[in-house]
């Protein structure tokens, strides 16, 4: 008999995907309504068990599930954050590209000022 909270070894963590995987996923997918999304959770969630198990749970299925469902909010609020964010981040682009044109305009004047120096002495050249 085990006590009521124990950290799992790492051989029955790595098989917890198994046992527990269905239920994680479907939490996840209550919460998100996407499978792709859902099946991300379930994977990042089984990743950080293996990598860093907690220290003392009394009811592993029940653990779990709310590790799910948590995750799947934070990717919510997160996919949320993305959808405030993204026209303020689309507003600032076109700056980018007017910066790009104008550099390239800045190099054919560059350039044509350079073909028209190629037919005056060096000095007129080193003067302008």
């Amino acid at each position: 008999m085990r006590p009521s909270s124990f950290v799992a070894p790492a051989a029955a963590r790595i098989g917890w995907p198994r046992g527990h995987g269905r239920a994680v996923y479907l939490a996840a997918y209550r919460v998100l309504g996407d499978a792709g999304q859902a099946e991300d959770v379930q994977q990042d969630m089984f990743l950080r068990l293996i990598e860093k198990p907690p220290t003392d749970v009394a009811s592993w299925p029940a653990y779990l599930a709310t590790m799910a469902t948590r995750q799947a909010i934070d990717r919510l609020r997160s996919r949320q954050r993305w959808r405030r964010l993204r026209p303020l981040w689309k507003a600032v682009e076109p700056e980018a590209a007017d910066a790009v044109e104008a550099d390239a305009e800045q190099a054919e004047r560059a350039q044509a000022l350079a073909s028209m120096l190629d037919g005056h002495a060096r000095p007129a050249q080193e003067v302008l």
